[in-house]
This record gives C-alpha cells, sequence and structure tokens, in this order.
C-alpha cells in the first residue's frame, strides 16, 4: 500500500493543479513541475517530554508500539536505510516500517525521519527533547500518517 501510495501522489498533484485548486505560488513557480511530490509537514510540532526508558542520550530512540514500548531501537548518525536494523517483532523483521512511536535524544540537532530509504520525501522533523508517545497523531499528508513509515533518517544541525 505504501508504494502504491508513492506512485499515485504525484498523479493526484496533477489532477489538483489541472482542477485549480492548487496554490498560485506552487503553480506558478519554475521548480515546482521538477519538484517531487512532498506531502506537508505537521502543523503541531512534537509535544516535549522527558526522555522515555532506555533511550540514551545522543540518539533518536524509537519503538515497535506506541507509548514507548517494544524497543528502544537507537540510531546516533545518518542512516539511509532502517531495513538493515533488525528487530524480531517487527513484520518485516527489520526497524523499517516498523516505529510507532519516537523521541529525539540527541545532544545538539534536530532529527529528521524519511518516509521512504535514502531519504525520499516525505519527511518529518523532530526538533531534540521531543517526540511522539503515538506516530498515528503526525500527519504524513497524502500519505496518511507515520505510524510505521519511516524507512531512515538523518540530523539538521
Amino acid at each position: 500500500m505504501k508504494r502504491l501510495l508513492a506512485m499515485a501522489a504525484p498523479a493526484l498533484l496533477s489532477l489538483i493543479a489541472l482542477t485549480g485548486t492548487a496554490s498560485a505560488s506552487a503553480a506558478t513557480h519554475p521548480a515546482a513541475a521538477n519538484a517531487p511530490a512532498v506531502a506537508a509537514q505537521p502543523a503541531v510540532p512534537a509535544p516535549v517530554f522527558p526522555p522515555p526508558p532506555g533511550c540514551t542520550p545522543g540518539n533518536l530512540c524509537f519503538y515497535a508500539a506506541a507509548g514507548w514500548r517494544d524497543g528502544p531501537g537507537q540510531l546516533a548518525g545518518p542512516n539511509p536505510s532502517w531495513f538493515v536494523f533488525p528487530h524480531s517483532s517487527c513484520p518485516t523483521g527489520t526497524w523499517a516500517d516498523c516505529a510507532s512511536s519516537i523521541y529525539n535524544d540527541g545532544q545538539h540537532c534536530t532529527a529528521r525521519v524519511w518516509f521512504f530509504a535514502n531519504y525520499r520525501p516525505p519527511s518529518l522533523t523532530i526538533a531534540r527533547g521531543t517526540g511522539y508517545l503515538n506516530l498515528k497523531n503526525a500527519s504524513a499528508g497524502l500519505f496518511g500518517n507515520w505510524n510505521d513509515n519511516i524507512e531512515a533518517n538523518d540530523w539538521i544541525c
């Protein structure tokens, strides 16, 4: 289903533009024609929480279940694919498309997670000291929500 959405999003955006409901700036900007389809960031930033259990300072911590349960998986650097990080309770056997809650306990950077491997949009930023207790509450625009839909991460410093 996720791959089907990725293929359908550009066509849906083109249809919106043809019906005249796209914004004037997007329709007239020359770069817009060649830009990849990117779903909007959530309007509400991630809530501030104390670090969840087991989350080591300096890491992006993520859990297979909402409420910071079944984990954590922890990463400190950029990772173009979460398919290489095993987690036995996930349907794929890896952390890819398995995170249901997430927390940025990084030292000084904003974490960014990606819907698709190899840093393909959309992306979601998570400020240091914030997280999502339930990624179903984080909108991924046309793609739905971020629950079980993260395949890569990097950092914005």
